[in-house]
Parts: C-alpha cells; sequence; structure tokens
C-alpha cells in the first residue's frame, strides 16, 4: 500500500484542514499543535533512528542530523571535486539549457528524503514545510474565532 506524498504547501494544508474536518482529526491536529508550538519544542531530530521514518501528514521520509552529517562525511574527495568542477564551469546560455542540473553528493545520496523534526511531547514526527503549515492552519483558525 504506497501512501501519496505531499510535496506542495498548498497541499499539506490541504490535507491538515482534511484531517482537521475527520470526526478524530481534531485531536490528532490538536495534539500536533499543542506537541510543536510553540516553536521551540520542535527540534530537528538528532540522532538516527532504528527504522525508516515518515511525516505522519505529508509522507515524506525522513533523515536525522547524524545521517545527514554521514553522508557528508562519506563523500570522497573525488565525487565533491567533481561537483565542484560542474558547479564552477562557465558555459553559454545555449550550453546551459543542454546542460543536466548540478546536484551535490549529499542531496543524491539523500534520495529525496529530508530532515525531521520532533518534540519531545509526541511520538509522530514531521518534516519542516508541514511544521510551517500547522502554523498557518493554527495562525487562521485563531484568526477565524476557531
Amino acid at each position: 500500500m504506497s501512501k501519496k506524498v505531499l510535496i506542495t504547501p498548498e497541499e499539506i494544508y490541504q490535507k491538515i484542514e482534511e484531517i482537521y474536518q475527520a470526526e478524530n482529526g481534531k485531536k490528532f491536529i490538536s495534539h500536533l499543535i499543542k506537541s510543536f508550538f510553540p516553536t521551540d519544542k520542535a527540534l530537528y531530530i538528532f540522532e538516527k533512528k532504528d527504522k525508516p521514518i515518515f511525516c505522519c501528514i505529508s509522507g515524506i521520509e525522513l533523515v536525522s542530523k547524524e545521517e545527514v552529517m554521514q553522508m557528508t562525511f562519506d563523500t570522497s574527495p573525488e565525487e565533491f571535486g567533481e561537483y565542484m568542477k560542474k558547479t564552477f564551469t562557465i558555459t553559454t546560455e545555449e550550453e546551459e539549457k543542454k546542460q543536466e542540473q548540478v546536484v551535490h553528493p549529499v542531496v543524491k545520496k539523500l534520495n529525496g528524503r529530508i530532515l525531521g523534526v520532533e518534540s519531545a511531547e509526541s511520538d509522530k514526527y514531521i518534516c519542516k514545510e508541514v511544521h510551517q503549515q500547522l502554523y498557518n492552519f493554527y495562525a487562521n483558525h485563531i484568526l477565524h474565532g476557531d
């Protein structure tokens, strides 16, 4: 069973609204807001978890700072040198259009995973964009008297 991964801020905000409108969804979204706000309750995941973790709203696979650092250390000087060479190559506009996009070696190793956010008050994990959209949702509902 494959979940749709939400990427755009609009998709994420809409998903939060949909969950909130569901019968048990109001409790879940309220739990997330109470656990991750004020913003100092939310921290980037530092240590690698035993199993893969996913954002509970967007479905994106998450990584920890420890994993990102390990990928950085595992990047060979040759890989980094090749990246730097491609980055600083001077090309004409026509050549640039034909040229493939230059991607940092660590970004390649992440393979679409992004840094996760956790809270000591919850067993759920979210990504930064979900954290931002939860804030937007929270602020909108306060302004509308909810």
